[in-house]
């Protein structure tokens, strides 16, 4: 079957499935609307005499709470597990602003969430001078931070400001967005950080509900922007003390892999003396075997055959792909969004590990003399293990029409994909474009349906997948971080060998 054919049914049953499934996502969107044509009329009746580039809208308590309900009510629904990492921002809604600057965030989220999803070009001109007011007030803040009396409710206003900010990405560009520049989110989830790193143990308490969500929010994000960008990473001991459904140990076992990625490729593109980089592979050796005894109850999942996994998901795009091919006769069952998400996350962090080994090696030949050959074999193998491990768990991912489960799915494939390439395995490479051709199909009829997401997957998947090309150049494009990634078209592989989609080298 070629990958046109495949294309062709899938669209058949996308078509199908918004027939079946299209009528709630439709009533949503229209109370929904509805809900956002009422904060549109309440802006427009308060601005309706005067001209566009006068004065901005007045402060109004009541407006800037409608505002920034729309937002949260479209991002935070009712159902949203209470481990998801954007949970801090109910705590936020239910907080009342206890400083002029966090008030003004809220009234800049809520401005720039309903211009643009409403079109309307006149809320958008308000988003962009509450969003200039907003930075000057911030810059004015952070100078000010130990001058103040409460010196707690002052840093706190102003991380959960950038906390916040890290969300207007979405809503506000940039004004200079030439296309080769982060966006504006990366700047303010480093400045939480390092703000946190420095005043966050004296004056945040982890124990209160909106503390803990900052701290989880800001971490665990800042973590996966520096594996993408490989820059270094620090996190204050005190915040893996923290109750986080395995972020603890997670980030325990693999905080300093940011740290040596920066510091492994300073020492490639410099070259850097073998001494040093032996010493980064027993360092990144050490983190994989301490990844080894991470949650061990998801060392190897039970398994279920490709039909019966269609059985389960019958209209679910890449299941369609895996039922039509036998490269991987068998995949892992669904596992609990937790389990799935720990098992997700422990093999890619492994695998970035084994890679960057690898990549050590490759470039440089001389680190190899002292290295016994059967360990050689052996992180190659288990490189090739981890990648198979990330096409065999997408079942877990299929469950739900949301855009994260889908980018997390993409950020599987394209990281195994890289890494069969390197490692010249045609087949799983086929399998590999052609679940991510039904994954962009998916993506285009769940951002059709539900484009409503905070999520950042999309942004840093370039980044953290490059890890895979053990072998080639880096692509230094791969290291900006865009929200405009999202869709994903620009980033599905190039297939190299179609013929072989369905060929040889099957797992038995």
């Amino acid at each position: 079957m070629c990958v046109q054919t495949i294309g062709q049914k899938l669209n058949r049953r996308s078509q199908q499935e918004g027939r079946r499934s299209g009528t709630r996502p439709i009533k949503n969107a229209a109370r929904q609307q509805e809900k956002q044509q009422l904060v549109v009329a309440r802006v427009q009746e308060i601005e309706i005499s005067r001209p566009l580039l006068q004065s901005s809208l007045p402060d109004s308590d009541e407006l800037d709470t409608q505002l920034f309900a729309d937002f949260y009510e479209t991002y935070l629904p009712a159902t949203i597990s209470p481990w998801r990492q954007i949970t801090y921002l109910r705590a936020m809604a239910e907080t009342v602003p206890g400083t002029k600057l966090l008030k003004l965030a809220k009234r800049t989220m809520g401005l720039a969430h309903v211009g643009a999803l409403s079109h309307n070009e006149r809320i958008r001109h308000e988003s962009r001078i509450a969003y200039g007011r907003l930075l000057g007030m911030l810059n004015s803040s952070l100078r000010m931070a130990g001058t103040q009396k409460d010196v707690g409710s002052h840093v706190r206003g102003i991380v959960s400001t950038m906390a916040l900010m890290t969300h207007v990405n979405d809503h506000v560009r940039q004004l200079s967005d030439d296309g080769k520049t982060d966006d504006c989110w990366v700047l303010h989830l480093e400045t939480a950080q390092h703000l946190l790193t420095l005043q966050g143990p004296q004056h945040l308490d982890a124990d209160q509900t909106l503390d803990r969500g900052l701290i989880r929010h800001i971490c665990y994000n800042g973590f996966f922007l520096a594996l993408a960008k490989r820059k270094a990473w620090t996190v204050h001991p005190a915040w893996l003390q923290i109750k986080s459904k395995g972020l603890a140990e997670l980030l325990t076992v693999f905080g300093a892999l940011p740290t040596l990625l920066e510091r492994t490729d300073h020492a490639l593109s410099t070259g850097g003396s073998v001494t040093q980089l032996l010493d980064h592979v027993s360092r990144l050796y050490i983190i994989a075997n301490h990844a080894q005894g991470l949650f061990p109850q998801l060392q190897e999942p039970p398994s279920v055959g490709v039909t019966q996994a269609q059985r389960l998901r019958p209209n679910t795009e890449e299941v369609v792909v895996m039922a039509s091919s036998s490269v991987f006769p068998k995949v892992y069952a669904p596992m609990s969004e937790v389990d799935a998400n720990q098992f997700v996350c422990t093999a890619i962090l492994s695998l970035v590990v084994q890679c960057t080994i690898l990549r050590i090696w490759f470039l440089c030949p001389d680190t190899t003399m002292l290295v016994p050959s059967e360990l050689q074999r052996k992180i190659e193998q288990n490189a090739d293990q981890l990648a198979r491990r990330l096409c065999k768990v997408i079942l877990s991912f299929t469950q739900t029409d949301r855009v994260v489960p889908a980018l997390i799915v993409r950020l599987c494939l394209t990281l195994a994909y890289h890494v069969f390439e390197q490692q010249k395995a045609t087949a799983e490479m086929g399998w590999c474009h052609a679940c991510l051709v039904a994954n962009q199909a998916r993506l285009d009829r769940v951002l059709h349906s539900n484009p409503h997401s905070l999520c950042k997957v999309g942004a840093v998947l370039p980044g953290i997948a490059e890890a895979g090309r053990y072998g080639d150049a880096f692509d230094p494009r791969a290291f900006t971080v865009r929200d405009d990634r999202d869709s994903g078209h620009d980033i599905i592989p190039d297939a190299r060998c179609p013929a072989a989609i369905f060929g040889a080298d099957k797992e038995s």
